[in-house]
């Protein structure tokens, strides 16, 4: 199983301010025809984790549930008990298959693209879940009658005071940016939850600033000069191609590794011919991610102005 290379930063988190941001984020995608409910487990609830991971989970899930349900309701939110909390994401979707649901620890433990009503990212979900100290089932009462995902993790009553909710905001705040000296790496990728997975890891070790598509790719990059660029390839206005197209009439030199969901030799080919220094297929392996990056940096280590 992909493992991830990073540490959970642990603080307190306002689960109600952050289940309120998923909430907002995922009223923008969800399908017409369906609800969106938010339930609350207790009128306050002080959670000692990492905002940021916790919020990949639930994002990943809903996003699951909204693609593969057409009619009904989904609803999300928590469950208090003596030494545990109980995060759940329920819709009424496409459900499981009984085949699927004879193998369902593995797909936790890999990516699988071809089971109905699972979608992508269920092991990633499952290794951030590890990470947290916690553990993931899932429920279904068949093809066609919806899934239900629950996330366990270890509770106190009474734990700390939270932080602000901006403490675990999903995107980096890119006006006033200023250099911390580390090197500084442009993200190119309009998905939320795949920009909150990457920025998650990489900003222990580097200063990650964010583009939500390819013209905002070479604005950023002209105005913030970063060391290097991971680049979505298939994103809004402008595709991953055409703006490292641009980029490179402005830098022949920054490296530049491409984010593809394709990775047959034609697409690496294509990708190498185009200017870029590397790639990572997806889901983005983070192992992966960080050896191409110190492949592309070598022995750099800090921001050279």
């Amino acid at each position: 199983m992909q493992t991830l290379s990073t540490q959970p930063i642990i603080a307190p988190v306002d689960l109600t301010a952050l289940l309120t941001k998923v909430e907002n984020i995922i009223r923008q995608k969800l399908p017409a025809g369906v609800t969106l409910n938010l339930v609350l487990g207790a009128a306050d609830c002080t959670l000692n984790t990492d905002g940021a991971l916790l919020m990949q989970i639930l994002l990943n899930l809903l996003s699951n549930s909204c693609k593969f349900s057409t009619k009904g309701a989904i609803s999300f939110g928590y469950e208090l008990y003596d030494d545990e909390i109980s995060l759940f994401v329920k819709d009424s979707g496409a459900g499981l298959t009984s085949d699927v649901k004879a193998r369902i620890n593995d797909l936790f433990e890999i990516n699988d693209t071809q089971s109905p009503g699972i979608g992508t990212g269920l092991a990633t979900v499952n290794m951030l879940a590890r990470v947290l100290n916690g553990t993931m089932t899932v429920e279904s009462r068949g093809a066609g009658r919806g899934c239900q995902f629950n996330l366990y993790l270890p509770y106190s009553e009474g734990e700390a005071a939270a932080p602000a909710a901006d403490d675990f905001a999903p995107a980096a705040q890119n006006d006033g940016f200023a250099s911390t000296g580390r090197v500084r790496i442009l993200v190119a990728e309009d998905n939320e939850s795949n920009f909150l997975l990457v920025n998650t890891v990489l900003k222990k070790d580097y200063d990650v600033i964010r583009a939500v598509d390819g013209i905002e790719a070479i604005e950023m990059y002209k105005k913030y000069h970063p060391d290097l660029i991971l680049m979505d390839i298939q994103m809004p206005r402008m595709d991953g191609y055409e703006a490292t197209s641009e980029i490179r009439k402005i830098s022949p030199d920054v490296p530049v590794i491409g984010a593809t969901a394709y990775a047959f030799v034609t697409d690496r080919r294509r990708l190498m011919e185009s200017g870029f220094n590397g790639y990572v297929s997806k889901p983005i392996n983070m192992d992966r991610l960080n050896r191409e990056i110190r492949n592309c940096l070598g022995d750099r280590t800090t921001h050279v102005e």
